[in-house]
């Protein structure tokens, strides 16, 4: 039923069988199912997130599904806008067991952003700090960096975001991507200030490198209109 796309139907097979077999091999591709069918063919989030804190209740025991569920978890309330919710799942998995190095940063970065979302600042700067303070690699450092300065440009502390996109800028070991969007950033940033000169520069070097050419084009357009009625 579930392959030729009968969901209704594969939803109650799957239900049967959970209530009918409380130790059968085939509970967790059961439970899994029902989640999909919940998520991704009803788009209910709501059953979606009880399917799957069951799922913990009953799978948790495994560290490494213990994660996934966690970490599914914490994306749908995302989805949801359960911020709460939502960080208390990550926090769950931060406290996993066995952690790889490279998972604790970007924990961390998940909470930043819930944070961003909700409007707690000050919370997104911490979860940040600990994201540098974890993380091992100049991509995830520039992006826990460019996140930060996003942050500090939310609470109008735009001199500390400066000098965190010009930390990003001198990296080595910087995605291109990441060095394009962090000169763009700092390039608005030095035109609010009226350094137009700069900001021109700072969009004259990522013309080449920058995702959407045309919007680096229409900036520069804009800019040099300004520089000539000054």
């Amino acid at each position: 039923a579930y392959a030729i796309g009968q969901f209704t139907d594969a939803e109650r097979y799957y239900q049967d069988y959970l209530e009918s077999t409380e130790e059968g091999v085939g509970r967790w591709e059961a439970w899994s199912r029902l989640v999909d069918i919940s998520l991704s063919v009803h788009g209910d989030f709501d059953i979606g997130a009880e399917r799957l804190e069951i799922m913990i209740l009953e799978f948790g025991q495994d560290s490494t599904r213990r994660w996934d569920l966690l970490v599914r978890l914490a994306e749908v309330y995302e989805a949801m806008h359960e911020w709460g919710k939502a960080t208390d799942a990550w926090q769950q998995v931060l406290n996993l067991p066995d952690l790889e190095p490279e998972q604790i940063p970007r924990i961390h970065w998940q909470l930043a952003k819930i944070h961003q979302y909700s409007g707690d600042y000050d919370l997104a700067l911490d979860a940040l700090d600990r994201c540098l303070d974890s993380s091992q690699t100049p991509s995830v450092q520039a992006e826990c960096l460019f996140d930060k300065s996003q942050t500090l440009v939310y609470m109008k502390r735009t001199y500390e975001a400066r000098q965190l996109l010009n930390q990003i800028l001198e990296m080595e070991g910087v995605p291109i991507e990441r060095h394009a969007f962090a000169a763009f950033m700092l390039a608005d940033l030095m035109e609010q200030i009226n350094e137009y000169q700069l900001a021109e520069e700072l969009l004259m070097s990522i013309r080449d490198t920058y995702p959407h050419p045309m919007v680096v084009e229409t900036r520069l357009k804009h800019l040099r209109e300004v520089m000539e009625s000054r």
